[in-house]
């Protein structure tokens, strides 16, 4: 059952005490697929990823081959995809699996700190990484390319819904205005519409692994304290 609506700022909020992986337990209870798969921090520099956390709704942009005349193309009264992203977004980008190149680079990351976006996430490749670290923007990508994006691949369409992780077997749409959690983990999208429920569920399931983690660390089995606490043995 859908909760009822919520502002971005109230649905950041509720999700703040969880953990990428809590959200995705939530989530998983209540058959919602969250997890952008294959994504992983490739900004800030490593050290620093330990307490990495972005969360903030979606600005979606999709790419697609340069070769496409068959997708929609941005119009004119959009000169470029970051220049109309909100403060507090998250930049999610799906781009093609066909192509070589990256999707986003340096200067891109200069200009959404401007902006104040949270972040970035992109469902394929990005560059120039230590230019990123020094701007100190996260970024989270499934992989890294020296080649621009220009000759390989177009902007189509931004604010539209996005599938991510279709090639992967684990597709997530992604809506414009989702909710984006990021931290060491990985990547979740939770539907601005679900939100109430999965922190609802979360916090449940946040008070059943502390005691299973207490009883844990005092030197009681998996299988007995799961039974007790979960209901379950694994």
């Amino acid at each position: 059952m859908a909760s009822e609506s919520l502002t971005s700022e109230a649905a950041v909020q509720l999700l703040t005490p969880f953990s990428s992986c809590e959200i995705s337990d939530a989530a998983t209870k209540l058959s919602i697929p969250v997890l952008l798969v294959n994504l992983c921090a490739r900004s800030p520099q490593p050290d620093m990823v330990a307490t990495l956390r972005v969360s903030g709704p979606a600005h979606t942009v999709e790419f697609v081959s340069a070769s496409d005349t068959e997708s929609p193309r941005l119009p004119a009264s959009i000169p470029h995809h970051v220049d109309v992203a909100s403060a507090g977004s998250v930049i999610v980008i799906k781009a093609p699996s066909t192509t070589p190149n990256a999707v986003w680079g340096g200067l891109m990351s200069a200009r959404a700190a401007a902006i104040g976006c949270q972040g970035v996430v992109v469902d394929g490749r990005v560059r120039d990484i230590r230019e990123h670290w020094e701007i100190g923007l996260p970024v989270f990508a499934a992989g890294q390319s020296t080649l621009g994006a220009g000759p390989f691949t177009r902007v189509s369409q931004i604010r539209h819904s996005i599938t991510v992780g279709r090639e992967a077997g684990y597709p997530v749409v992604v809506n414009h205005g989702d909710i984006i959690v990021g931290d060491i983990d990985g990547v979740v999208c939770v539907p601005i519409d679900r939100v109430a429920e999965v922190a609802q569920v979360a916090a449940k399931g946040v008070a059943v692994d502390e005691k299973c983690m207490t009883d844990i660390k005092a030197g009681r089995g998996i299988a007995e304290t799961f039974a007790e606490h979960r209901g379950k043995k694994n």
